[in-house]
């Protein structure tokens, strides 16, 4: 098992009432419990093909969800099933995938959860939308927010901060993280939610220095009584590829 080495502004204490949404693996989160009954929105920002976080979520506090992500939509799910129909006497597994994928899609995006087809980000234009204007969209105060839109989060850090007193919890993928780290650190002194949980993604390398270049961080606005220093990997753990070793977090000073 490979053992990363984190900068002391990662440190942070243990929690109690963690809990896992989402798959197994990658596109899973371990995240506070009592911020999911706390809030009452959910924000999602970049799904792919995969919304199994915002399905738990909504299972356990159906609460309204945006989901945001120009990338996909459910016209281009229907032509990738129809498409696999040609295989499915070779590839049957790929076939009843893609369908799977299709039903799954129009079955959650629908009524009070939506799919927005914009990307987020600093830039403005028909197909993107900054963090003020999602946030504008509802008169939510207790809202989770959940962000995996490779490394276009360093471009809505600020924008963040400025909604923060609005969110309850939140889970962060930080991507290419020895480049970011200032940017990294200068967030995480500014901002007024507690780190609850860090988990490193086994499909990207570690650097020179042993950090790894993806972390996915959870944050709470309220916690709840430290429990001692936090060690990780933990119970609730998975490794992002099945196939490969988790990663052992190790802090600086420690």
């Amino acid at each position: 098992m490979i053992t990363a080495k984190l900068p002391g502004i990662f440190r942070h204490d243990e929690v109690g009432d963690l809990i896992r949404l989402g798959r197994d693996y990658d596109g899973g989160y371990v995240i506070c419990g009592k911020d999911v009954q706390e809030a009452d929105f959910l924000i999602g920002l970049g799904i792919n093909d995969d919304w199994s976080f915002e399905t738990d979520f909504t299972q356990k506090n159906d609460v309204p969800v945006l989901a945001y992500d120009g990338s996909i939509n459910g016209r281009q799910f229907l032509w990738r099933a129809i498409k696999e129909l040609r295989r499915v006497v070779d590839k049957p597994s790929l076939t009843k995938r893609a369908w799977k994928t299709y039903f799954s899609y129009t079955n959650f995006f629908k009524g009070h959860r939506r799919h927005i087809e914009k990307f987020v980000g600093r830039e403005k234009g028909e197909h993107q939308v900054s963090i003020k204007e999602i946030f504008d969209s509802t008169a939510s105060q207790k809202i989770f927010l959940k962000i995996d839109i490779e490394g276009s989060e360093y471009e809505i850090l600020d924008e963040i901060l400025d909604v923060q007193n609005r969110i309850t919890g939140m889970a962060i993928e930080f991507h290419d993280c020895g480049q970011h780290l200032e940017e990294i650190g200068s967030f995480l002194e500014r901002l007024n939610l507690q780190i609850v949980h860090i988990h490193a993604n086994n499909y990207s390398p570690l650097d020179a220095s042993l950090l790894p270049a993806a972390l996915e961080i959870s944050f709470s606005a309220d916690p709840g009584p430290s429990k001692g220093a936090c060690r990780y990997p933990r119970a609730l753990d998975r490794p992002n590829k099945a196939s490969g070793d988790e990663i052992c977090l190790s802090f600086e000073g420690g």
